[in-house]
């Protein structure tokens, strides 16, 4: 009788663990089965923050927005959007803008009494919007042409374009009667020592970009 009795516990404990297997079975999922919710949320990419433009970068309208304070944004007419940082070099695309502009044939007549339509006036105006808008100062040799007063041609020559506070010194110049502070030089090499003359006396070299010396 006891023998009868201690198979039947032990049959049901065998019969309890075996129903329990099978629903831990059930319940987790087999190599092909479906994954878990949790399994699923960290399989979702996420969304990558928007890059932050930098120096140089050329960016859209939808861009504005992410560039930092410290920079700025110089829109080159018909062109690129480029982003400045006032403490670098001006990005090659602004450079090569105010490059274009430069006068490469004078032409032998010129209307001496329409002053907005000199050609030679285009990459001086340029460039000082560049500075306003973009912290950066500029100097270069300009290569320029000499007209009588009926704007005939008389030859070509060199002069000093600067702007910022070494436009503000040569104007002082002027101004205590030094009217050699815009005189034309004879050849490239002159103008270059007026050049770098003029730029040893601001107060912060650094904030100038000298362009490509003209002819």
């Amino acid at each position: 009788m006891n023998k009868s009795v201690r198979v039947a516990v032990v049959t049901g404990v065998s019969l309890l663990v075996a129903a329990l297997a099978a629903c831990s079975s059930d319940e987790s999922p087999d190599a092909a089965g479906t994954p878990s919710a949790s399994a699923e949320m960290a399989a979702e990419p996420t969304a990558e923050a928007p890059a932050v433009p930098g120096h140089g970068d050329i960016i859209t309208a939808g861009q504005l927005n992410l560039v930092p304070d410290e920079l700025t944004v110089f829109e080159i007419p018909d062109g690129e959007a480029v982003v400045v940082d006032p403490a670098q070099p001006l990005p090659q695309p602004i450079v090569d803008y105010l490059d274009s502009l430069t006068v490469t044939e004078p032409p032998e007549k010129l209307d001496m009494t329409d002053a907005d339509n000199d050609p030679y006036m285009a990459k001086p105006l340029a460039a000082t919007d560049v500075t306003e808008r973009t912290g950066r100062s500029l100097a270069w040799v300009a290569h320029v042409a000499l007209y009588d007063t009926d704007g005939k041609l008389l030859e070509t020559a060199y002069t000093v374009q600067v702007t910022g506070e070494a436009s503000d010194l040569r104007n002082e110049d002027v101004k205590s009667g030094d009217f050699d502070a815009f005189a034309t030089y004879p050849d490239k090499a002159q103008a270059e020592a007026g050049l770098e003359a003029l730029l040893a006396r601001v107060s912060d070299r650094s904030v100038y970009d000298v362009l490509p010396a003209e002819g």
